[in-house]
């Protein structure tokens, strides 16, 4: 099929034009940089943040491309998760009494422990 050297020569230059072509879509556009297997030094989380931020297209279009895809084969795909997850943490204590029960049962104290401290405070 390509066996003169002229042919094998220019299926060559095309095979490396389409790799240089792809390479630089993926430093120039941010979507593309997700497709790429090293982490991107220019798409990086202040970068995502910013986008996240202004509810991009680009955002948009990243979040949905990175949706179920792992991390070890899509690296830049973990600055979108972690912008995803700080844009929207999990909900937290909403009352004091909350947050003082999170704290006494993250530190092992239960209501009866809690005549431990002095002047009977609360944890």
């Amino acid at each position: 099929m390509f066996r003169t050297p002229k042919r094998q020569l220019c299926l060559l230059v095309v095979l490396m034009s389409l790799i240089s072509a792809a390479c630089d879509r993926a430093e120039h556009d941010p979507v593309a940089s997700l497709h790429a297997p090293k982490p991107s030094a220019r798409f990086d989380l202040a970068y995502w943040a910013e986008q996240q931020h202004q509810t991009s297209q680009a955002w948009i279009d990243a979040w949905s491309y990175c949706l179920g895809r792992s991390e070890a084969r899509h690296p830049n795909c973990r600055s979108i998760r972690l912008v995803g997850w700080v844009s929207s943490p999990p909900p937290g204590p909403t009352t004091l009494d909350d947050l003082s029960n999170v704290s006494r049962s993250a530190s092992g104290l239960s209501d009866s422990s809690s005549s431990l401290l002095p002047h009977g405070e609360r944890p």
